[in-house]
C-alpha cells in the first residue's frame, strides 16, 4: 500500500472528523476485554493447577465453581486495570485537547497580550 492510500484509508485523529472520544475509548474497552482472555486463561490455568492439585493428580473431587472463579477473577482484575488506565488517558487527552486550541491562540503572532509590567507606548 503506498503512502498516499494509507493517508486516505487512516482514521481520523481523535475528537475530529466522525469519531468521539467516546467512541474511540469504547472500542478501546472492547479491546482491553479481548486481551484480558488470554493473561485468565494462562493465570486461570496456573491457579486451577496449584488450587485443585489433589484433585487433578490424586484421590479429591474437583471444585468446578471453584475452578471457573480461578478464571473468572483474573479476567476481572485484567479488564479493571484495562479500563481504568484508558480513563486516566482519556482524561489527559480531553484536558490536552481543551488545552490545545488555547495554546494555539496564545502562540500566535497577532494575538499576542501585552505582559502587565509592559510599558504604554509614548503619546
Amino acid at each position: 500500500m503506498s503512502s498516499t492510500e494509507n493517508r486516505h484509508n487512516s482514521a481520523p485523529p481523535v475528537g475530529t472528523g466522525d469519531h468521539s472520544l467516546d467512541e474511540v475509548f469504547g472500542s478501546a474497552v472492547s479491546l482491553a476485554c479481548i486481551r484480558a482472555l488470554p493473561v485468565a486463561f494462562f493465570v486461570g490455568t496456573l491457579l486451577t493447577v496449584i488450587n485443585q492439585w489433589p484433585a487433578l493428580f490424586g484421590d479429591a473431587e474437583f471444585g468446578y465453581v471453584r475452578a471457573a472463579l480461578t478464571f473468572l477473577v483474573p479476567f476481572c482484575v485484567s479488564i479493571y486495570g484495562g479500563v481504568t488506565m484508558l480513563k486516566r488517558m482519556r482524561g489527559k487527552l480531553a484536558a490536552a485537547m481543551r488545552a490545545e486550541p488555547q495554546a494555539r491562540a496564545a502562540a500566535s503572532p497577532g494575538h499576542s497580550r501585552p505582559s502587565a509590567s509592559a510599558k504604554p507606548p509614548p503619546a
